[in-house]
């Protein structure tokens, strides 16, 4: 009973989430200024020590905020986002290394071991 409780509730809310960013997708970039800067995008960066190499996987990434930061320093960035509105937004600006695919943190559509560098923010189970 308490897992099908917690499963109900956990379903709901995600489709809220999703059905949320669906609904601002074209006003993201300007609301994500109210919530964080880029200071966040490059601690992120920092962090993730990023090789020109390297291919990364940004998890949750929206309109691309940290999706485009991290193009600028790997050879390929996968953007996985569940919300089809904010990748669209995010192709509309992203460079030809950006590789955009709808999915969440639960479910990924690449192979394993696939990526050498996983990069997110907003994120949560």
């Amino acid at each position: 009973m308490f897992f099908s409780l917690v499963c109900s509730i956990t379903y709901r809310m995600s489709r809220e989430v999703k059905e949320y960013f669906e609904q601002v997708s074209s006003q993201w970039d300007t609301l994500r200024q109210g919530f964080y800067g880029v200071e966040v995008r490059d601690a992120v960066l920092a962090a993730a020590r990023i090789l020109p190499q390297d291919t990364v996987l940004d998890v949750g990434a929206g309109t691309g905020f940290l999706t485009e930061g991290a193009a600028r320093k790997a050879s390929r960035v996968i953007a996985l986002d569940f919300s089809e509105s904010m990748l669209g937004e995010a192709e509309t600006k992203l460079g030809r290394n950006v590789e955009f695919k709808i999915g969440d943190a639960e479910h990924v559509p690449l192979p394993d071991a696939s990526v050498d560098v996983v990069i997110g923010n907003m994120m949560s189970t």
